[in-house]
């Protein structure tokens, strides 16, 4: 059986060490940069997307505000109108009244 010692653990630590740092690290950061570049396309098509997607809701925002605006233009045009003939009508009820008091003739 063999018996462990401090050193052959060391020494085993210090390959490790030595493997890790020799061979493990170089494809780590090599993957790393790969990752970088495939993730910063990915973020220039999500930017991309998102400012699509911006530019369409402006759009759309703007047709529904113009839309809301044209109702609020004719409904104002509409109530203005009315307003002209209830004038009239009112002109006309009093001078009605003026002539017939109470409903009756005067006279």
């Amino acid at each position: 059986m063999i018996k462990k010692t401090a050193t052959s653990n060391n020494v085993f630590k210090k390959i490790v060490r030595e493997v890790v740092r020799d061979e493990i690290l170089p494809v780590e950061k090599r993957l790393n940069a790969r990752m970088d570049i495939k993730l910063e396309g990915f973020k220039e098509e999500i930017v991309s997307e998102v400012k699509g997607l911006l530019t369409k809701l402006r759009s759309d925002f703007a047709k529904m505000k113009d839309e809301i605006v044209g109702e609020l233009k004719g409904m104002r045009e509409e109530f203005t109108m009315h307003q002209g003939q209830h004038d009239e009508i009112k002109d006309r009820l009093d001078k009605t009244d003026a002539i017939h008091p109470l409903g009756r003739h005067s006279g």
